[in-house]
């Protein structure tokens, strides 16, 4: 018995035809878009990011290459006025320091010194950072005095080269010889640290062990 085969033919329009060849040219433009296109995209966008952090990063160099001498006079600056502060603290405050203080107060001013007391240090602040420790000496003089003397003496002692103040003062009238007389306490700083040096006063114009080292009669 024979087979019979019925072969059929479809004939695809060939308007169909376009449609499908325009619709598998977009699959494959939006599959290029999605897999290429976009990966791209992101790709530059994380490098944008990127130029974009080393250009500020380039912009902050050239900044600080540019006020680099800026800085730098600055920096002087500041350091000059550390050290001129400094220079107004001295690294200890010593009797023989007070004595020549005093003796200077007297060659300048109708003043005299009959006597001076001296304390121990005591501590007035700590620098965490910087390791120096500032100390208050508290030294107090007997005096006799002019009312006019008197003022430029304390003007004198707040105005000196070596950190000072005055503590506490007391004043009375003499009577007999009208001059003023009293104590006067006066705080004697210093700066201690590492790098800090005592420099000794110089004490040849008075004698060493004398009881009346102002030179002056009782």
């Amino acid at each position: 018995m024979k087979k019979i085969e019925h072969k059929i033919h479809v004939q695809i329009p060939q308007k169909l035809e376009r449609i499908l060849l325009y619709a598998g040219g977009i699959l494959m433009v939006l599959l290029v878009y999605v897999f290429v296109f976009q990966n791209l995209q992101l790709k530059n966008q994380d490098l944008g990011i990127k130029v974009s952090k080393l250009q500020t990063e380039h912009t902050q160099l050239l900044d600080m290459k540019n006020n680099q001498k800026a800085h730098a006079s600055d920096t002087k600056e500041m350091q000059g006025q550390i050290d001129k502060l400094l220079k107004k603290y001295p690294a200890d405050a010593k009797e023989e320091d007070a004595i020549m203080f005093a003796k200077n107060l007297e060659d300048k001013n109708e003043i005299h010194v009959s006597d001076i007391s001296f304390a121990g240090k005591n501590l007035v602040k700590q620098g965490e950072s910087s390791g120096y420790v500032m100390y208050a000496t508290p030294v107090e003089y007997t005096y006799e005095s002019g009312y006019t003397d008197l003022k430029k003496t304390v003007s004198a002692i707040l105005k000196a080269g070596d950190k000072k103040n005055v503590e506490n003062i007391t004043i009375a009238y003499d009577t007999e010889t009208g001059k003023l007389q009293g104590t006067m306490t006066v705080n004697e700083f210093s700066l201690q640290g590492d790098d800090r040096e005592y420099d000794p006063t110089n004490i040849k114009d008075v004698e060493t062990g004398n009881q009346n080292p102002f030179a002056t009669a009782d």
